[in-house]
């Protein structure tokens, strides 16, 4: 029959005759927000790992080791915003934030747990949550600005290809 739809199998509907998939005209999002965070958070954690002695992780409090864990977080941001594909800005500086704070976090776990730690006059929950809230204070702010810079940077890199791809038209003749 010619009224019938072209999908013949019931619950699946027929395929547009416009050209597309979409049903409407809403723009579109990305649908993976933290991508390139598992990246980002790897790479702190390795970063974090090789430049933070573990001293300083168990006695965040008494050294103020900031320098170290503000590198480490740069780099986790970097890579994440580097991964990213397409998006926005802000949206590649959440995810920078995300996967600093995650990295340093994952280092910091390992520390804790691989290093038997004689608590004394110090309750050891309190302890805990005060080194978890500053090494994620210390990650937001440049995780968040090197995603950007992650983004700018695919970004510079992906309009470099385009400009040397119209420079240099294929071989069309030999």
């Amino acid at each position: 029959m010619p009224d019938e739809p072209a999908s013949s199998y019931p619950g699946v509907p027929a395929p547009s005759q416009n050209g597309h998939r979409r049903p409407s005209r809403a723009p579109v999002r990305d649908e993976r927000p933290l991508r390139g965070v598992v990246a980002g958070t790897l790479a702190g954690a390795i970063a974090a790992a090789i430049a933070i002695p573990r001293v300083l992780l168990l006695n965040l409090a008494l050294f103020n080791p900031w320098p170290r864990p503000v590198i480490a977080a740069a780099l986790a941001g970097l890579v994440t915003g580097v991964m990213r594909r397409g998006g926005r800005r802000r949206g590649a500086m959440i995810a920078g934030a995300a996967a600093a704070s995650l990295g340093l976090l994952v280092a910091y776990a390992g520390v804790r747990f691989s290093v038997r730690v004689l608590w004394v006059d110090r309750n050891p929950a309190a302890v805990i949550a005060a080194d978890v809230f500053r090494l994620t204070a210390y990650a937001i702010v440049p995780g968040a600005l090197a995603g950007a810079a992650g983004w700018l940077l695919r970004g510079a890199g992906r309009r470099a290809r385009n400009r040397r791809a119209i420079a240099k038209p294929p071989i069309v003749r030999l």
